[in-house]
């Protein structure tokens, strides 16, 4: 078990037989608990809310390891992928596309569209510095959505984030959650692994 501290709360970290994070706790409160499938993936994670009920989210993958669906509470989100590729295409809620993704021929992300439930849409575009990182997220009109920033060693600068992607601050009933662009979300081990982050820090990505 380990232990990490954040704006004055103490997290324990609970690792199964394997080495894997089976469980968050925080002032004798279960606040996470995670459920993995034959291969190390997390296909059920559960998260205590601040309303004292418990969100699950289970995710499925498909033959190439990559994430096809992901339920949360009652919502469904299907992934369609760029061919054999790991780059979303689309995604979708209960059959209705709610975001659809655009590439350049060698892979890079170039724009976004999100459907809105009133039939209107909202298209960004990608801007990435001389480095290839996504550096800005920007409106039809061009206005800026996002700000990204990075380390001299590429690492996600959070501090260097704004807009719609910034990282949450990290809530006090729960020290190890963070965000990665693109609102994915994270979960911070404080423990060395093979894919291990700076400052002995792994972030696991729930995909």
């Amino acid at each position: 078990m380990l232990t990490a501290s954040s704006s004055g709360s103490t997290a324990s970290y609970t690792y199964d037989p394997f080495g894997r994070l089976s469980q968050v706790s925080s002032a004798g409160k279960v606040i996470e608990r995670n459920t993995y499938d034959g291969y190390d993936r997390i296909v059920k994670h559960r998260q205590l809310q601040d309303s004292g009920t418990t969100m699950t989210t289970e995710t499925s993958f498909d033959a190439l390891d990559r994430t096809s669906s992901k339920v949360e509470g009652s919502k469904t989100t299907e992934y369609n992928y760029l061919g054999l590729s790991g780059e979303v295409l689309s995604e979708e809620v209960a059959g209705q596309v709610t975001a659809s993704y655009q590439y350049s021929p060698w892979g890079s992300r170039l724009s976004r569209v999100k459907f809105k439930p009133d039939g209107g849409s909202e298209d960004s575009y990608y801007g990435y510095n001389p480095h290839s990182d996504v550096e800005t997220l920007t409106s039809e009109a061009g206005d800026t959505r996002s700000t990204y920033g990075y380390t001299a060693y590429g690492k996600n600068d959070d501090d260097r984030f704004t807009g719609v992607d910034k990282p949450e601050a990290i809530p006090d009933t729960n020290p190890g959650r963070v965000l990665v662009p693109f609102g994915r979300e994270a979960y911070a081990v404080y423990q060395i692994k093979g894919n291990g982050n700076a400052v002995l820090k792994t972030v696991l990505e729930a995909r």
